[in-house]
């Protein structure tokens, strides 16, 4: 099992406050779950926020989605909150990335505590009114997940971030494997134009943003050159991959184009490098 350890909140601390969705509680209204959250304890395990691969969920309100990490994976999904029920929560079917990683407790135990979530409610962590901490509870009441804000980050939906080179790391969460040329994707913002390589042949194409949907991405027909390599497999996946996006984020570095329903589709890196 991994050991984390919360420095923020002692362990005693965060037991007090992971006890039941009621008493010293406060209901908040949806809009305060807005950003990224630090998931910090599930069920009666302390976790520290800051390392690699940390878990934490960001909530899309405009888009009713969700994404993040349960440890290991990259997660991403939908929630519903009820405007007649304050305090309402529940996720969709949450999916995830596929890596295997040593210990893989800590993300079984978030993603079924997620399953089981009806409610949310703000917790302060001492005896001021902060409320930078949720508690996240089960129809029973029983809080399953502490959660507190992450501090101020960029927009993870502004457009201006995807300007430049990027590599294509991997499509639906594997690896692409050994291809010809550098997979990539370079955006020009000013002629909404996209420039690459599938991992053989040349594309290019335009895509779209709207301004009333800053997450909305979509690309239009690509044009590619003709050659034959190896592995198409590889270039075959890509191109339908980016056929099927409709949405963007980009979190530290790494873009992630998803589909209609929020799933991850691409992941790419930025790599000044590859820019022509």
């Amino acid at each position: 099992m991994k050991n984390f350890f919360l420095h923020s909140l002692s362990v005693s601390a965060l037991a007090l406050l992971l006890a039941s969705c009621s008493g010293t509680n406060k209901i908040l209204p949806a809009a305060q779950l807005e950003g990224s959250w630090d998931i910090v304890q599930v069920g009666d395990e302390v976790l520290s926020p800051g390392q690699e691969n940390s878990p934490f969920i960001t909530f899309d309100l405009a888009q009713g989605r969700i994404w993040g990490n349960s440890g290991c994976n990259r997660m991403m999904g939908t929630f519903q909150t009820d405007s007649l029920q304050p305090g309402s929560l529940t996720f969709g079917a949450v999916a995830s990335t596929r890596m295997a990683c040593p210990d893989m407790a800590v993300e079984n135990d978030i993603l079924k505590a997620l399953e089981a979530v009806r409610s949310f409610e703000g917790v302060a962590a001492d005896d001021t009114d902060s409320l930078l901490t949720i508690a996240l509870c089960d129809q029973k009441g029983k809080e399953l997940l502490l959660l507190q804000q992450r501090p101020e980050v960029a927009a993870a939906t502004d457009s201006t971030a995807l300007e430049g080179a990027w590599a294509i790391r991997t499509v639906k969460g594997a690896a692409l494997g050994e291809t010809e040329k550098t997979p990539m994707l370079q955006f020009t913002l000013a002629e909404h134009r996209v420039h690459g390589n599938a991992g053989c042949n040349v594309i290019n194409g335009t895509f779209e943003l709207d301004p009333k949907n800053p997450s909305a991405l979509t690309f239009g027909p690509m044009i590619t050159t003709m050659m034959a390599c190896p592995n198409m497999e590889a270039e075959t996946a890509v191109l339908q991959a980016l056929a099927q996006v409709q949405s963007f984020r980009v979190e530290g570095g790494t873009l992630y184009l998803c589909d209609a329903s929020g799933a991850e589709l691409l992941s790419l890196e930025k790599d000044p490098s590859l820019a022509e």
